[in-house]
């Protein structure tokens, strides 16, 4: 155990995103190319289109949070 966490701090659960680090890690310890895109942090720069297609979104109020419900559209 850890000495600077609690005791409870070990039944908490690990999250999908690290399981699946996990697995990607062990997949290239297994020799296969991965491209990492389980914690956000991928290994090739974003395409320009895609950078121009969220800089309108962004400056033309297509990014907003939404309501609580969820968006039907």
């Amino acid at each position: 155990m850890n000495r600077f966490a609690a005791a409870r701090m070990q039944r908490i659960e690990q999250s999908g995103i690290r399981r699946m680090l996990e697995r990607a890690m062990a997949m290239e310890r297994a020799g296969r190319e991965v491209i990492h895109m389980e914690i956000g942090r991928t290994d090739f720069d974003t395409p320009a289109a895609v950078k121009e297609a969220a800089k309108k979104a962004w400056t033309t109020g297509g990014c907003t949070t939404p309501p609580p419900w969820g968006c039907w559209s």
